[in-house]
């Protein structure tokens, strides 16, 4: 629920902040980026989850580059995943 000083993300369908959603498509990498490395690591990771983490993680970086102006998708996701891994 908004409050009274709380300013619309999107206007005219134009995004005008992007900070909020990017710091949540930044955890959802992080999160997804940690559980992928957990799953890897377990002597019989589920197939299927493993790869539907992977897909979704592809997605969260797609959405990073767009929100970031065209920066290179590699780029915008090993940025990201080196800055949480410092």
């Amino acid at each position: 629920m908004k409050t009274a000083n709380e300013q619309p993300i999107l206007v005219a369908g134009q995004l005008t902040d992007t900070s909020a959603v990017r710091a949540k498509v930044e955890q959802d990498i992080a999160f997804l980026t940690g559980r992928i490395t957990n799953m890897e690591q377990h002597p019989r990771p589920n197939k299927i989850v493993l790869e539907t983490y992977q897909g979704m993680l592809k997605s969260r970086i797609a959405v990073l580059k767009w929100l970031m102006h065209g920066q290179d998708e590699d780029d915008a996701g090993a940025s990201f995943i080196s800055q949480r891994s410092a």
